[in-house]
């Protein structure tokens, strides 16, 4: 947090561009001596922090007068009022406010080179992202516009079927209507990226893409997007491909990250439109050399690699858009079910159990900015619960979780997720703007018999509210 920054009055052209109504104050810029940075206003009433070209907290104005714009940042409780030349802050869990430097007010074309503000629009940005060493796939934008009409079916299919209105994803496109695809540039070869010979796979694979996207295409933290690296080695695996990445991450109501790898657009599992992916997710033509993952065949079927990188597309969309794991059931997308795909593809003969989202992640969804029309996107301010979790011991243990609730218009539902064992465990609808919730978890859901026992139960309760604002309440329980 810059608390003892020490700003300094701009001159030359945002002196000559200063607003001076109230209402034309939606850009307020200041300058530590090293970095540039700037309060930007959004949308309603959000509004973006840029320091030094990147996207940083988001804002929430709170009050606007001839003086003073007041905002506040809910998730780290931190206030700023920004004077005409002047900025206070509020630190966390403080009442008072206190000088913390000097800025001004310009106008938005006014912006420094180096701050390149994408405003929020609630589209789904895709990105093909190709390090130094590497060649682009011929049809790229094609191949990607592929996965993704097949990941939309998913998500519209499943709504359909549990009668919930929505358009399907809102993707950013071109004149002529089709998905944007972008192509990213890496500054460093793959092996960068992907940390070979090692080979993560993880969350440092990811961090690296990350930290990558360009601004020109927007911020996780105010868009959802979606990237494709070239960061696979394409030599032998024991499984699928090395260095193959596949994670989400939600950063709030606006914005999440989704990156799989592009080993999935290749000729042997990518067609080139909907009706011939459908149809891959019915062939079993061996793919000489390689294993799927979710059966560890060698030589795996063409169906089996698609379901794996397909269905992990739609799986880490899910937690770019907030939604945990799930995994009570072989057939919920947020658990491992998303590696049987092909049965929603199957003929209704053959078909077994579709694979969709828990109830519990339906909930979430059902109030996300990205798939539901109506859903209110002036509403910035998260919702707030207590948690309090006692142990009832008997015949049939079990933990019961009394969840205090509210929001400042209206609360949505609450998702109860077991930490340690990483899935939901229960979860229910809420209504108004305070609701007490009790909700009984059986010891068996939460115990697995196949790891050591545990001294303490972890709990993350997930409140979600009317504008799809999630607050996350974690509790530790002895037991």
């Amino acid at each position: 947090m810059r608390i003892r920054l020490v700003l300094m009055i701009l001159a030359g052209t945002a002196a000559a561009n200063s607003p001076t109504s109230a209402a034309d104050r939606t850009v307020f810029l200041y300058d530590n001596g090293s970095q540039q940075a700037a309060l930007i206003h959004d949308y309603a009433n959000c509004w973006a922090e840029y320091v030094d070209g990147v996207d940083g907290y988001r804002f929430v104005e709170t009050n606007r007068s001839e003086g003073v714009v007041e905002l506040i940042d809910p998730g780290r409780d931190v206030g700023l009022r920004l004077h005409d030349r002047r900025v206070e802050i509020r630190l966390q869990g403080a009442k008072t406010w206190q000088p913390w430097g000097e800025g001004r007010w310009i106008e938005k074309g006014a912006l420094p080179r180096s701050i390149r503000f994408q405003p929020t629009d609630w589209k789904i940005r895709l990105a093909y992202f190709l390090p130094t060493d590497r060649q682009p796939l011929d049809d790229y934008e094609r191949r990607v516009r592929v996965v993704m009409e097949l990941v939309n079916d998913i998500y519209t299919a499943d709504f359909q079927a549990k009668g919930l209105r929505s358009e399907g994803l809102p993707f950013e496109v071109d004149g002529r209507g089709r998905p944007v695809v972008h192509l990213v540039r890496g500054s460093k070869p793959a092996s960068y990226y992907n940390f070979a010979p090692e080979f993560d796979t993880t969350f440092r694979h990811f961090d690296r893409v990350a930290e990558e996207m360009p601004a020109r295409i927007g911020s996780p933290r105010r868009h959802m997007i979606v990237v494709f690296p070239e960061t696979y080695d394409a030599g032998p695996a024991p499984v699928e491909w090395r260095g193959s990445v596949g994670v989400g991450t939600h950063y709030s109501a606006d914005g999440g990250l989704a990156v799989m790898s592009a080993w999935i657009l290749r000729d042997e599992f990518c067609a080139r439109d909907l009706e011939g992916q459908k149809r891959y997710l019915r062939d079993a033509t061996p793919i000489p050399g390689r294993t799927a993952f979710g059966t560890g065949r060698a030589n795996s079927p063409r169906f089996e690699f698609i379901e794996d990188g397909y269905g992990a597309t739609a799986h880490e969309l899910g937690h770019a858009l907030g939604l945990p794991h799930d995994n009570r059931s072989p057939d919920f997308l947020m658990g491992q079910g998303f590696r049987h795909l092909g049965e929603n593809y199957r003929t209704p003969e053959g078909r077994k159990r579709p694979v969709a989202f828990s109830p519990e992640n339906t909930r979430l969804l059902a109030a996300s900015r990205y798939l539901v029309p109506g859903v209110d996107r002036t509403d910035n301010i998260p919702p707030e619960a207590r948690v309090r979790v006692e142990w009832r011991r008997g015949r049939a243990p079990s933990a019961l979780v009394a969840i205090r609730a509210s929001d400042d218009r209206a609360l949505r539902a609450v998702v109860l997720v077991d930490t340690d064992r990483d899935t939901v465990v229960g979860g229910a609808d809420l209504k108004g703007r305070s609701q007490l919730l009790t909700h009984r978890i059986s010891r068996r859901l939460i115990v697995d018999r196949n790891q050591p026992r545990r001294n303490l139960f972890r709990l993350l309760v997930m409140v979600i509210d009317g504008g799809g604002n999630i607050a996350r309440i974690e509790s530790t329980t002895p037991w």
